[in-house]
C-alpha cells in the first residue's frame, strides 16, 4: 500500500467514524432511524469496500460502491426530509433574527434595528442618522439610545454621539442578554 492509498484510507476510517458518531445521536429519535441506519450503513459499506479494494485486491467492478453511495444520499435525503416535515426548521432558518433572538423585557423591535444599524456600519453614529437611516424620529432614537446605554449594549462617546459595546455585538451575535445591574442602573431603577 502506497503512501496516498494509506493517508486515503486513514481519512475515510476517521470521517466514517466522526460520521457515526454525529448521526448515533439521531438512533434514539424514531422519525429519524430509518435515514440514520441507512446512512450508517452506507459509510460503512464504502469504508469497507474502499479497504478491501486498496488492502486486498483492487477492484474494477465498483457496484458495492455505487450501494454505497446510494445508502448515504438517500440516508441522508431521509434525515433532511424527516427534519422538514417533524420540525418547522425552515421557518426558523426563514425568519428575520429580530424576531428569533432572545430580547429583555424593556427592549423594542427599535432597540433591534439600532443595534444592528451599529453592527452593520461599526461607526460612532448620531440620533439624527440613526434615525434617517431607520425611518424613525429622532426624539424616538434618542429615548431608545438612553436605554441602550443604561443597559451597557451602547457608548456615549461624546455629546449626541454614540458607540455599540462588547455587549451589544455579543447580543447581536449569541442573543444573550445582559442584566441593567451589570452595566447601567440597577434593574431595581425606574425606566
Amino acid at each position: 500500500m502506497t503512501l496516498i492509498q494509506s493517508y486515503n484510507f486513514l481519512m475515510a476510517a476517521v470521517s466514517a467514524t466522526g460520521l457515526t458518531y454525529l448521526l448515533a445521536n439521531f438512533v434514539g429519535n424514531r422519525q429519524y432511524r430509518w435515514p440514520v441506519v441507512c446512512t450508517m450503513v452506507g459509510v460503512l459499506l464504502l469504508v469497507t469496500t474502499y479497504t478491501l479494494a486498496v488492502v486486498v485486491a483492487p477492484v474494477t467492478d465498483l457496484t458495492l460502491d455505487a450501494i454505497a453511495l446510494l445508502a448515504i444520499v438517500l440516508g441522508l435525503a431521509g434525515i433532511v426530509d424527516a427534519g422538514r416535515n417533524g420540525a418547522d426548521w425552515a421557518n426558523v432558518v426563514a425568519t428575520d433574527p429580530i424576531k428569533v433572538r432572545p430580547t429583555e423585557e424593556w427592549m423594542t423591535p427599535l432597540d433591534d434595528h439600532i443595534l444592528s444599524l451599529f453592527h452593520s456600519t461599526h461607526l460612532v453614529l448620531t440620533p439624527s442618522i440613526i434615525a434617517y437611516n431607520l425611518d424613525y424620529s429622532r426624539s424616538e432614537v434618542s429615548r431608545r439610545l438612553s436605554e441602550l446605554v443604561d443597559a451597557g449594549y451602547v457608548d456615549r462617546v461624546a455629546k449626541g454621539k454614540y458607540r455599540m459595546t462588547e455587549s451589544g455585538e455579543q447580543y447581536l451575535s449569541t442573543g444573550r442578554t445582559t442584566t441593567r445591574g451589570l452595566f447601567g442602573r440597577s434593574a431595581s431603577s425606574s425606566d
